[in-house]
């Protein structure tokens, strides 16, 4: 009997430890890694993530495992990050920004890629050797903005467009000049290279600037509370491309909700894990819902009224949300 009882309890041991890694095995089969990289700190960058990664929790199939790797708006730093995730345990690299997102496809080519809130057309997916990338693509033309700009402010006719030097930026800058041109506005740039820069340009600003307009631009919106405190001093208009920096001061912008962006990302990526479709065969999608974003006490500090804009987001059909 007590030889007996010592095999029943061996097999059961046994029994215990084969059904405890059978377990792991299918837990570690549900378990998806994913890696976010964040170009710089920024409210914007913190509302994609946010969207991302609720979205994603939302899932009862998988479990999720995210880390978030911020790049510090350093690009060696960011060339580091990615070349230690061509080498790491995640499933999905998940850049966000187009800067960020191209590097990632010339660094990665192992393991799939999506690039959230990116500039990046099927043209280009077409060009690549190693085919492993889509995105969310949430970048508004360049003549759909300053449209908008000119109807809330007709009078405007000659605008400061504050850029970086980004591959990203500059061909929208040049689309901006050939619009002012067009359509009779003076559309004078400033480019800058580094965040104290932002000061100097302010300041050399001619007294003829009647209007600041800022593209989609991450170095120049980290700086966005300083050229709002101008265009109160000046009391003149300030439009940007995105939510986050109406939130830090800007007048008003034309744009999407950031966190819908991380929201479209993770649902586009569980998308792909469900149907297990190669990622290079996923749509490019394009954020359609456009919203215009007013800083109420921005705009009155400046001595101005919401109205005009507001007037022009109903004519052209977009959303209108006012931010603190």
């Amino acid at each position: 009997m007590r030889k007996l009882g010592i095999l029943i309890v061996t097999l059961l041991v046994l029994f215990s430890i084969y059904f405890y890694k059978k377990k792991r095995i299918h837990e570690n089969k549900n378990t998806i890694h994913v890696t976010v990289i964040e170009p710089m700190e920024h409210k914007a960058m913190d509302s994609i993530v946010a969207g991302f990664s609720e979205t994603l929790a939302q899932d009862k199939k998988y479990k999720f495992k995210m880390k978030t790797e911020n790049a510090q708006n350093d690009p060696n730093l960011l060339r580091s990050l990615l070349e230690i995730e061509k080498n790491s345990n995640s499933d999905f690299v998940v850049p966000i920004a187009t800067a960020p997102t191209l590097m990632a496809i010339s660094t990665i080519h192992n393991k799939p890629i999506l690039g959230l809130a990116a500039n990046f057309t099927e043209d280009d997916r077409r060009k690549l050797k190693y085919c492993n990338v889509t995105v969310i693509h949430d970048e508004i033309p360049v003549d759909k903005l300053l449209t908008f700009y000119l109807k809330a402010y007709p009078k405007v006719k000659t605008l400061a467009l504050i850029h970086s030097p980004t591959d990203k930026i500059m061909p929208d800058v040049k689309k901006a000049l050939e619009f002012g041109k067009q359509y009779g506005v003076k559309i004078t740039p400033f480019m800058i290279t580094s965040l104290p820069e932002i000061v100097s340009t302010l300041h050399s600003l001619p007294e003829s600037i009647d209007g600041v307009f800022i593209l989609k631009d991450s170095l120049v919106v980290i700086g966005i509370a300083t050229i709002a405190q101008y265009a109160q001093e000046k009391h003149v208009p300030l439009m940007t491309s995105d939510e986050g920096s109406v939130e830090d001061g800007a007048h008003f912008s034309l744009g999407v909700y950031e966190k819908q962006i991380g929201e479209s990302g993770a649902q586009l990526l569980l998308d792909l894990i469900h149907s297990k479709k190669n990622i290079c065969n996923a749509p490019l999608e394009e954020m359609k819902n456009l919203s215009v974003f007013i800083n109420n006490n921005s705009i009155i500090k400046s001595k101005m009224n919401s109205e005009n804009i507001i007037q022009a987001a109903r004519e052209l059909k977009y959303n209108v949300t006012l931010v603190k």
